[in-house]
């Protein structure tokens, strides 16, 4: 069962990455050059292993997850 703050850690790095999420999600709608594409592409994928980190190490955090999945998600 995790611990107090390891709850509160992983609620304040997912709120960390829905803002991270959200600005990139303004830099799709922007014109890139080759350079910029292929750096959103990488903080997309960065984003993304982060997240599965936090859900691996912190699966319990939220209430919403069970088993690894979200409950609220499509498995």
């Amino acid at each position: 069962m995790p611990t107090l703050r390891t709850m509160e850690f992983a609620h304040q790095m997912r709120d960390l990455l829905t803002v991270v999420l959200g600005s990139l999600e303004q830099l799709h709608q922007q014109p890139l050059d080759e350079h910029g594409r292929h750096q959103l592409a990488r903080a997309e994928v960065a984003v993304e292993r982060a997240t599965e980190l936090l859900n691996r190490y912190s699966p319990l955090s939220d209430p919403g997850q069970q088993d690894g999945y979200n409950a609220e998600e499509p498995q």
